[in-house]
């Protein structure tokens, strides 16, 4: 991801066991990425575009799992179940509480070496390097 792109839309590779639950059904996933936005859930069987649901999963170091109302916002249904395209859904967040959108945010950041956020400023600083050593600096 360039440094120009907006922070909220940072998405870390990351794989998280999720359980995806709607009126009819629950099932299990993956994550296999996650933002503060939304993630995109690694199921066998995905939803279809524009249901509703509501996911748990577990944060690394949070305690609490975080919970969120999810809709979902494209879904791999029938392609190919393959690196490049796998089955399953990409999901928006449409209710989640600040403290949990905060959790993922933290996990976020630390994934991607962001050193600090000032969001007086608008500003943040990243590693270039992504050991921690040096930084840029680009407007959110």
């Amino acid at each position: 991801m360039l440094p120009s792109q907006s922070l909220q839309h940072r998405r870390a590779k990351v794989q998280w066991p999720i359980r995806v639950t709607t009126q009819n059904a629950s099932m299990e996933g993956v994550t296999l990425t996650v933002s503060s936005q939304g993630a995109f859930v690694s199921c066998v069987h995905p939803l279809q575009l524009h249901d509703v649901c509501e996911i748990i999963l577990q944060v690394p170091n949070v305690t609490a799992p975080v919970k969120a109302a999810a809709q979902v916002v494209w879904a791999n249904v029938y392609g190919p179940d393959d690196d490049v395209s796998p089955r399953g859904m990409g999901v928006r967040f449409t209710r989640i509480s600040g403290k949990d959108r905060e959790a993922i945010s933290r996990y976020v950041l630390h994934h991607f070496n962001l050193k600090d956020v000032k969001p007086e400023n608008g500003t943040i600083e990243v590693s270039a390097n992504g050991n921690g050593n040096g930084g840029n600096r680009f407007l959110r």
